[in-house]
């Protein structure tokens, strides 16, 4: 009876009275509760009857009268509606996806709009997608033979289901889109104040769920379903569902963008085009493809450069090329390569016409390779591009436009690895086609393909090389597309940050600097260019050169040719121009030009004389461009002024590099100029002297950590090669022993590791040569060597002292036990010269140091940490020495035994060179100092295997060289 009644009514509503009369909405209410019962009963026919019914209210009824101008009334039909949604018949759901796509008009929405219940809706038939089956090709193929005979089949209900939630989902959509134009609707300003903080019940909210149930279900649904047998109707809805999304939520939309471009999404509405399309069939699903390629290729371009006006004016022009050409691209893409080789002839228009059409191609080529989707072999896109490009010049007063050639540039680049290399006719072409284009800016891409593309070419390269370099330093990262090429994967090794703190070695680069790197292996042009920049160019971009030169530089050892003997000439032409610039500047009273590139190119010399591996034939002898370039760098050293430490640290660091490393004979002529340097020492003093100012001082008063600690290490190769040269000494420097002494034993806490390393360095090198050098005048105070007049032992150990030589062991035998590396070798060596220094001059304080107990706890200490600290080379060190100075009185042989067992223990293990060498020579003190030939078997056994290992790389941090660069600081290390 309730079906013949939902019938009879059907018929009504044939008659436009049935709503004139306002039968409709005195009805309506009725029907809701009827439809709510109807839908518990077992007859389907009866449910699917009533919401037939509603349906037809809803689509007839005048928008001058409101079915539902109040919450509840909207409320109770929603109810409804979502029961028939949820019923376990697919057709009863069907009907009801009918009757939710004309409750979404606008005029049956109440005041204030539902958006929750809207939303409960369209997720209630999301979530019957996992209700379709999973058809298989086979199926497909039966399914359509079936339909032909039986529309009832499931197949045929499954599509019918489909394709009715498809205009369920676009009416949603539509429906969301008026109301983000009626600012009352959007605000919802009838909304009750309790529910004002209900987000699930906003605009906002009800667009992220339709873009959410499109990017998780409906796209993959709609794909499975018709990747076999495409449904023309689906397909138009699902296209103008996905236009749709780029409305509702502009925000989301570049990465939904990027997702769709990534997935296949350029591909298959042209596919679908060219087999649904052609010969002017479907033309509201070819209008569907259309919008949605439209906007998908609009979002995509406005990434490339969002804030440009030339991006405005391009996305502007693209647009009208495509409204005009995309509804007659109907052929498939196995035909674009003859399409884009054909001749144009004459063209009316500019937006019009087979020309651009080409341009349409190209343009989509490229975004849709841009991200990952070849529509195209790379070869066949490269020749067909070449084509264009000979096809535009060929026509006289014809030229490609700027987005055009952007295009073109970027599938020349990226396809070019598979395809020939040019000769000079087409490079030539290319040439010209740049050359039209008045900004390369606005043509460049980010990719590392477009960098090899450029440079590859040296007619390229000349003018457009530093360009594009530029643009690739200075432009942010905006495309996800620029994966690492894999040259540059190839050389990637891992690395960690606190290895570079703790050992010295540098963090990898980065994957934009990878590529630079990459490009320079291939093009060694490429770092004239850069230091160019490092030299000229604003302060920013410079810095970011140099970065990349100092990667370059440390990485050397990756690298066939000699990076440095390259650079050496072009840094050494910058530094006598930085020189020349900046003596006029310092007479004119200002100096800003060339303190901006000078602090750069000398960290720049610093990172090169770091990694120059000493073995290296530039190091034969110290002439040429090496000599010119430590004399200009001194020269700049002592006319800087002693607060721009941003100049004066790579200075000292370099000229301390050079005398370090390099060979013995190479270092008369250096250490001459250096010591003549009256500039150089005054800068020196004036370092020291700001570091021995009271505590009260402000600290800007007092001078980097870094730029004392390289003033240590320069003064510390000073004072040895001017012992080994007897060079002489024009001006000597002035240093406080006292103060020295005090800061290692009160301040050390308060101290950077660095920096006490190096006042142990220095230490080491005062005592090596007595405490008397002709480089520096040591001061000395009451704290190291009493009143006067001095004592016996005061004088002898003039000017450390008896007082200071306590403080100085007991201050070296605290640091012994830090975990810093290389504090540890400087506090051995720095012990041994102090052991040497009182041999030679006190030899009964050299036993009372060497004899303290706190000494023998120190080694015991040591020992207990395991077989890889008693094999450690300091702890070998400092039992060498305690047996050395000692004598047989040192209670030692415990330790003896347990270096003994750790060294048996380690036969089949390799030491590092530093280590064999340290166990060798304690091996051999033990011959000739412990009695006992059980100990004389066991070392003579153990020497036999040291002698049978091959010598293994040193543990020792650094570089090539010995050589560790913590920061700004390089330290030159030395086996004991």
């Amino acid at each position: 009876m309730l079906w013949s009644a939902y019938s009879c009514l059907l018929l009504l509503t044939e008659d436009p009275l049935f709503f004139s009369q306002c039968h409709s909405v005195y009805g309506i209410e009725s029907l809701v509760r009827s439809l709510k019962e109807a839908l518990q009963l077992t007859n389907m026919e009866v449910p699917k009857q009533g919401l037939l019914l509603l349906t037809e209210i809803l689509e007839r009824q005048p928008p001058s009268e409101r079915l539902f101008p109040s919450a509840s009334g909207f409320e109770a039909v929603s109810e409804a509606v979502l029961g028939g949604v949820s019923s376990s018949c697919l057709r009863v759901t069907t009907h009801a996806a009918s009757a939710a796509s004309a409750l979404f008009r606008l005029n049956h929405q109440s005041r204030p709009v539902q958006y929750g219940k809207i939303v409960a809706l369209i997720e209630a038939i999301t979530n019957k997608f996992s209700a379709l089956p999973q058809h298989s090709a086979a199926a497909h193929r039966s399914s359509r033979s079936l339909k032909r005979f039986n529309p009832s089949s499931e197949a045929s209900t499954c599509e019918g289901f489909l394709l009715q939630s498809m205009i369920c989902f676009q009416a949603a959509c539509r429906l969301a889109e008026e109301c983000l134009s009626e600012p009352v609707l959007k605000e919802n300003t009838f909304t009750a104040p309790s529910k004002h903080g209900h987000a699930e019940d906003s605009l906002e909210f009800l667009c992220q769920c339709l873009l959410c149930c499109c990017d998780s279900v409906w796209m993959p649904t709609v794909i499975r379903m018709c990747e076999h047998a495409p449904n023309a109707q689906i397909l138009q809805y699902f296209y103008s569902v996905l236009s749709s999304q780029f409305t509702l939520c502009p925000s989301l939309m570049p990465a939904f963008a990027n997702k769709l471009a990534s997935s296949g999404f350029f591909r298959l509405p042209l596919e679908h085009k060219s087999l649904l399309c052609a010969g002017n069939r479907h033309p509201y699903l070819n209008m569907s493809c259309c919008g949605f390629l439209q906007k998908l290729i609009k979002c995509l371009l406005y990434q490339s450069d969002p804030d440009s006006d030339s991006c405005q004016h391009d996305v502007e022009e693209v647009e009208n090329l495509l409204l005009y050409n995309l509804p007659a691209l109907c052929c498939r893409l196995s035909d674009w390569p003859s399409l884009l080789r054909e001749a144009p002839g004459l063209q009316l228009c500019d937006y019009k016409g087979l020309r651009a059409t080409q341009y349409c191609l190209v343009i989509m080529l490229q975004l849709a390779l841009q991200q990952g989707d070849r529509l195209l072999p790379e070869q066949t896109a490269f020749s067909s591009v070449m084509w264009l490009l000979h096809s535009v010049e060929a026509q006289a007063g014809s030229a490609l436009p700027r987005f055009v050639l952007r295009s073109a540039l970027y599938l020349l680049a990226v396809t070019q690895d598979k395809s020939p290399t040019l000769d000079a006719a087409p490079l030539n072409c290319i040439s010209k086609a740049l050359s039209s284009c008045q900004s390369f800016p606005s043509l460049y891409i980010r990719h590392p393909a477009l960098l090899h593309f450029i440079w590859r070419y040296p007619g390229l390269a000349e003018k457009y090389g530093p360009l594009v370099l530029e643009l690739w330093l200075t432009k942010k990262a905006q495309h996800r597309d620029a994966e690492p090429t894999p040259a540059a994967t190839a050389v990637r090794r891992e690395s960690h940050a606190d290895e570079e703190h703790r050992t010295g070695t540098e963090q990898e680069p980065d994957t934009e600097t990878m590529e630079l790197l990459t490009l320079t292996e291939d093009h060694p042009a490429v770092m004239l260019t850069l230091l160019d920049m490092v030299c000229s160019r604003e302060a920013s971009l410079a810095g970011r050169a140099l970065a990349v030169l100092e990667a370059l530089i440390c990485r050397q050892r990756d690298y066939d040719a000699d990076l440095c003997a390259n650079l050496r000439p072009a840094l050494l032409q910058a530094l006598k121009m930085l020189s020349v610039n900046m003596g006029q500047e310092l007479g004119q009273g200002h100096t800003a030009q060339a303190v901006n590139s000078l602090p750069l190119v000398l960290k720049l010399l610093c990172a090169m004389q770091a990694s120059d591996p000493p073995s290296s034939s530039s190091y034969s002898k110290m002439d040429g461009v090496h000599f010119k370039l430590l004399y200009h760098v001194s020269n700049i050293a002592g006319r800087l002024k002693p607060t721009d430490t941003g100049s004066l640290l790579p200075a000292l660091s370099y000229l301390y590099c050079c005398l370090s490393l390099s060979p013995a004979h190479c270092t008369d002529r250096a250490v001459t100029v250096l010591l003549s340097n009256s500039g150089l020492t005054d800068q020196l003093q004036a370092v020291f002297s700001s570091s021995s100012c009271p505590s009260s001082s402000p600290p800007s008063a007092c001078p980097p950590s870094a730029l004392l600690c390289c003033s240590h290490l320069l003064l510390s190769s000073l004072i040895t090669l001017q012992r080994v040269h007897s060079a002489q000494v024009k001006k000597s420097i002035g240093w406080s022993l006292n103060a020295a002494v005090h800061r290692l034993l009160v301040q050390k806490r308060n101290t950077d590791n660095l920096l006490l390393v190096s006042y142990l360095n220095l230490l080491q090198v005062l005592l090596d040569a007595d405490l008397a050098s002709a480089v520096v005048r040591l001061s000395t105070g009451p704290g190291l060597v009493g009143s006067r007049p001095l004592g016996v032992e005061d004088g002898a150990l003039y000017p450390l002292g008896s007082r200071g030589t306590q403080c100085l062991s007991t201050v070296l035998s605290g640091l012994l036990l830090q975990k810093h590396e290389l504090l540890l070798r400087a506090s051995v060596n720095c012990l041994s010269s102090l052991l040497g220094f009182l041999q030679r001059r006190s030899p009964p304080t050299e036993k009372y140091v060497a004899n303290q107990p706190y000494s023998q706890f120190l080694v015991y200490f040591l020992l207990s940490s395991g077989d890889s600290s008693c094999l450690h080379p300091v702890t070998l060190r400092l039992i060498s020495l305690l047996l050395q100075h000692g004598g047989t009185s040192v209670p030692l042989e415990p330790c003896l035994h347990q270096v003994m067992e750790a060294a048996e223990r380690g036969r089949r293990e390799v030491l590092s060179e530093e280590s064999a060498q340290a166990l060798r020579l304690l091996l051999s003190q033990i011959q000739s100092t412990v009695p006992g030939p059980l100990m004389k078997q066991r070392v003579t056994a153990v020497m036999e295997s040291l002698d049978l290992q091959a010598p293994a790389e040193s543990c020792s941090p650094g570089r090539p060289g010995n050589v560790v660069r913590i920061g700004d600081v390089s330290i030159c290390l030395t086996l004991p």
